[in-house]
């Protein structure tokens, strides 16, 4: 993998383990009640889980620029 790819997938990863930390809270912090950032951060993962879907050795130029935007 190159250092740009590696790069890339720390950067996924990190942003990855915060927004499942967030979720997380605030789950825990809900009482049974969901609510608009909880639904967000699920959607942002669930869009994370399908570009990687060919995992990191199978990323695509196309699939990299994607997930760049997803950092965003």
């Amino acid at each position: 993998m190159s250092d740009r790819r590696q790069e890339l997938k720390l950067r996924v990863e990190a942003k990855k383990k915060e927004l499942e930390q967030k979720l997380a809270e605030l789950r825990a912090n809900a009482e049974g009640v969901k609510n608009d950032e909880m639904d967000r951060i699920d959607g942002q993962l669930t869009d994370l889980s399908s570009l990687l879907s060919s995992g990191w050795e199978n990323l695509t130029e196309n699939t990299a620029n994607k997930l760049n935007d997803w950092l965003k």
